[in-house]
Parts: C-alpha cells; sequence; structure tokens
C-alpha cells in the first residue's frame, strides 16, 4: 500500500527525502506523492516540505502501522512483524502463520483484539486505541521443558521495555503479570505447539497485552483489578509505536539470551517480583493459604504453609493485595 510505503520511507529517513526519490522508488508520479503525503497530513501526520528538499516527517498520531514503527525500527527487522487493524487473537494468528515456516522472531502487533485471551482461556480486554498486543515466535524447535521459564524471560522483557519508553519499572505479581500500583496492565500468554509424534516443540508463541490508557472500556468486573500506565501514571505518555519497538528490541535480546543468560534473568525478576507475604494458592485441586517466600531457581514461587512444611509452587495462581514496590 502506498500509504505504508510512503510512511514507512520518510519514518526511516533522518532528513528529507525528495519526491522524485519517492516517485522513483515506488513507481508511481510525483502527483501521485503528493496526494498520498496529504492524506498522511489529513490523517494527523506531521510532515513538512522544503523546496528542491522533499517531505520530512517530525511526528504523527499514535498509531501502530508498519509506517510508525519505521520511526524506531530498521527496515531488515519491519520485514519479519505484521500490523493488524483487528484481530481476534494475536497468538492465534500468529499460531496459524507459524505453520508456514515463519522465521523465527516473526511478530504479530493489533490495534485491538476482539477476543484476547489470559491463562486458563480468560478473556483479555483488548479496546482499539487504549493498548498494545503483540505475539512473537521465539522457538519453533526442541524439548518442551527447556522452554517452561519462556514466561517469566518475558516478563522481564516487558519490564525492561516499559521502564525504557516511560522511566517507571512496574512490578511482576507471580507468574506472568506486570502491575503498577497493585493494578495489573499487562498479561503475559505463553502457547507451544508440539508434535503429535516426537512431542518436539512445533511452534512457542509469546503474547503480551500491554494496558497503554483509558480503563473505561474494562469490564465492570475488571476495574478493580486492572489499570493502564497511563492511568497509573497521568503525567507520561506513551507512544505506542515506541512502546512496540522497545519490546520487539527487548525480546529480540531474549531470543538471543535464551536459556543462557538465565541467571541474569533470574535474578532480575527476583528484584521485580512482588508476591511476598501471605497469599492464597489457586489450583485444580482448590484454594490453600500460604505464606510467599521468594523465587526458586526454576522461577517458581517458595511458600510455606500453615502446618510448617515448605515447597514450590510451578503453576496455579496466587493472590495478594501488598504494597507497591518503592520506584526506582
Amino acid at each position: 500500500m502506498l500509504w505504508d510505503e510512503v510512511l514507512t520511507a520518510l519514518g526511516q529517513s533522518r532528513g528529507y527525502v525528495s519526491g522524485a526519490e519517492l516517485s522513483r522508488r515506488f513507481g508511481v508520479t510525483r502527483a501521485g506523492i503528493h496526494v498520498t503525503v496529504e492524506r498522511l497530513r489529513e490523517a494527523g501526520y506531521e510532515i513538512v516540505s522544503a523546496r528542491k528538499r522533499g517531505y520530512r516527517l517530525l511526528g504523527g498520531p499514535d498509531s501502530l502501522g508498519i509506517g510508525d514503527l519505521a520511526m524506531h525500527l530498521p527496515k531488515e527487522r519491519l520485514a519479519a512483524v505484521r500490523c493488524l487493524k483487528e484481530v481476534d487473537s494475536t497468538n492465534r494468528y500468529l499460531k496459524e502463520l507459524a505453520e508456514e515456516k515463519l522465521p523465527e522472531g516473526f511478530t504479530v502487533i493489533a490495534d485491538k483484539q476482539t477476543k484476547g485471551r489470559g491463562r486458563y482461556g480468560r478473556f483479555f480486554a483488548s479496546p482499539a486505541g487504549d493498548g498494545l498486543y503483540l505475539s512473537m515466535l521465539l522457538r519453533n524447535a526442541g524439548d518442551p521443558r527447556a522452554l517452561r521459564d519462556v514466561t517469566a524471560y518475558a516478563a522481564v522483557a516487558t519490564a525492561k521495555a516499559i521502564r525504557r519508553v516511560t522511566g517507571i519499572c512496574p512490578d511482576i505479581k507471580w507468574v506472568n503479570d506486570l502491575q503498577m500500583h497493585e493494578r495489573k496492565i499487562c498479561g503475559i500468554l505463553t502457547e507451544l505447539s508440539l508434535k503429535a509424534e516426537s512431542a518436539e516443540v512445533q511452534s512457542c508463541v509469546v503474547g503480551i497485552g500491554i494496558n497503554v490508557r483509558s480503563g473505561a472500556d474494562f469490564p465492570e468486573e475488571l476495574r478493580e483489578i486492572a489499570g493502564s500506565i497511563e492511568g497509573e501514571y497521568p503525567d507520561v505518555r506513551v507512544r505506542r509505536a515506541a512502546l512496540a519497538a522497545a519490546l520487539i528490541e527487548e525480546l529480540d535480546r531474549l531470543r538471543e539470551d535464551f536459556p543462557s543468560r538465565k541467571e541474569e534473568y533470574l535474578a532480575s525478576y527476583r528484584e521485580l517480583c512482588v508476591t511476598r507475604g501471605p497469599v492464597v494458592l489457586r489450583d485444580a485441586s482448590g484454594e490453600r493459604k500460604a505464606l510467599a517466600l521468594g523465587i526458586d531457581e526454576d522461577f517458581s514461587l517458595l511458600v510455606e504453609y500453615p502446618d510448617g512444611t515448605r515447597g514450590s509452587v510451578r503453576s496455579g495462581e496466587v493472590s495478594a493485595r501488598k504494597l507497591p514496590r518503592s520506584e526506582p
């Protein structure tokens, strides 16, 4: 689409790009380039023009198209990114694409999800314009046991991306939620597809949903526990394209680091995790009270039960109301 092509070209340039150059590059007339630029301006993009120099992009609306990401990511990385206006679920969409032997690191971003999902199939509210909904293909082969720590790694990577863009570091609530002021602002869902005959991993997709702003569209039952970055910090303004680019870069670093740099991610996870003290554990067998003591070497939750016995919890849910960790 000429719109995205022109926007990408302008976004990747640090200066002016002439109309003649854009015309040659995309095989259209200069008049066609001019019309496209005018449409971009009408959509809110700030594009200045200078005689004999061409066009230069200074800024634009808070959109999540390829052209918007081009201001933050190199052309080579954008080749493995697909941006959608709307999709039922970025994870489901990418899992289907993974069967086409996409390159590791291929990323899908949506402005809106109509059937966003969290753990246990729960609904994840994903209204248009308010959040970042991203899924990345991290691993497409291997032993499932070697991938069980990916969610914890992704929580650390996501926290780093948010801190890079906002200057504020969220807390981690074991095992896969990010919080600000005890309100959930991000959920992470890792899904594996296995080969039936060998039980090897065919694909591993990590989906991340970040609430950037608002909360008016949250279902009533979520408004007490869900929050957003800008909702918790009203003075902060987040450009979603910048956040998406930072998250892609941190997840790319994760792909390089996993699993060899486990100690580094484990140390960061322990520092950010606020699940400590009295908690209620929930799993298929029911509920059980315990005292959360810390994080074990395999990212499991170390707990002490009322009878004094200790153990580690690898899966399930934990509920607790804790004071937020002090801001850096």
